[in-house]
């Protein structure tokens, strides 16, 4: 019996690398590792101080983008990081935000997919629930307050989504722009 290989190239954030894959089930796990810092500023007292790296034997596991049209996950180690003053904390990797189970992509792939679709319909087709999509939309606005968004950029997509729609938010809609590229 021969065995096959397959080639999957996955495009990750600048300082991310792919250490391992695992094809688990109907969904495909990438571990990842990310360059840690040389000094953190500590969440309760503020002061930033050289790395005191603790490996905790705990891994976490957030949902990225689809390959193949299955979930695919980043899988990675909790690294915290231990302060002078006693705090222990978990170091953020560069592609999610705190106290969330997905990536900074993911979450623009549900914000694109948004358009023309309802929370409910985008529960039903990329597994997650309802809440998390309106957890998305709100920390995406939450993140262009008070950003200064060029003039001359183009609108890619408009379109009404269901939090739009809903009472209290007549005549408003969402518009979707590449700010990354001007």
């Amino acid at each position: 019996m021969a065995i096959a290989t397959v080639e999957i190239q996955v495009d990750v954030p600048a300082g991310v690398t792919v250490d391992e894959y695992e094809r688990i089930d109907e969904g495909h796990a990438f571990h990842v590792s990310w360059d840690l810092p040389d000094v953190c500023r500590c969440e309760t007292c503020l002061r930033e101080a050289p790395l005191h790296l603790i490996e905790k034997a705990k891994f976490l596991v957030i949902r990225d983008l689809d390959v193949w049209g299955q979930p695919s996950f980043f899988v990675y180690q909790d690294v915290q990081q231990r302060c002078p003053c006693g705090h222990r904390q978990s170091l953020l990797p560069p592609f999610k935000r705190k106290d969330v189970k997905y990536t900074f992509r993911f979450e623009e792939f549900v914000l694109a997919s948004l358009i023309g679709s309802t929370a409910a319909e985008l529960e039903q087709r990329l597994g997650i629930a309802a809440e998390t999509v309106e957890r998305i939309v709100r920390n995406q606005i939450a993140d262009a307050k008070g950003k200064h968004i060029d003039p001359r950029r183009s609108m890619e997509r408009v379109g009404m989504d269901e939090i739009s729609l809903r009472e209290g938010h007549k005549g408003d809609g969402t518009m979707l722009a590449n700010l990354t590229d001007p």
